[in-house]
């Protein structure tokens, strides 16, 4: 899997988890996050882990795992779900909408289903990113 780290097979689950394990404090979140929980009609192909350390690129049995920096103020909003940390679905969509804020990743608004988003939650959590994400993310507060 990688240098003096061996497995004899593995499931999309235990690469996940695995991946967690290798580059800690890590949470899955952004679009393969939104995917697995139901938030966004498609599911990313790379499997993407919000990381206040630097951003790292892995290739675990034919799958591209990247860990994608964020600031350290905003490495909050998840939880342990069977052995891999997980983005609370208000966290990845607010992850991921920093990072479109940002230039570097697309978020098709019409592919969203804002149903388990906590429409509270979600603006509270707001709060901590940066102001030129606000007015999008209270706009889009509006479809839920």
């Amino acid at each position: 899997m990688r240098r003096d780290l061996y497995e004899l097979t593995l499931k999309l689950s235990d690469i996940v988890e695995i991946a967690n394990i290798i580059y800690q404090l890590s949470y899955l979140s952004f679009t393969y996050c939104l995917g697995r929980l139901g938030i966004l009609n498609q599911i990313a192909y790379e499997i993407e882990f919000a990381t206040p350390r630097k951003s790292k690129r892995l290739q675990i049995r034919n799958r591209s795992v990247v860990f994608k920096k964020i600031s350290k103020k905003l490495f909050f909003g998840y939880a342990l779900k069977d052995n891999i940390f997980v983005a609370e679905p208000e966290k990845a969509l607010l992850d991921t909408i920093y990072l479109k804020s940002k230039g570097l990743t697309e978020l098709p608004e019409e592919e969203l289903n804002l149903g388990v988003i906590n429409k509270n939650k979600f603006l509270k959590m707001s709060k901590y990113f940066p102001e030129n994400m606000q007015r999008y993310v209270r706009l889009l507060a509006t479809r839920f």
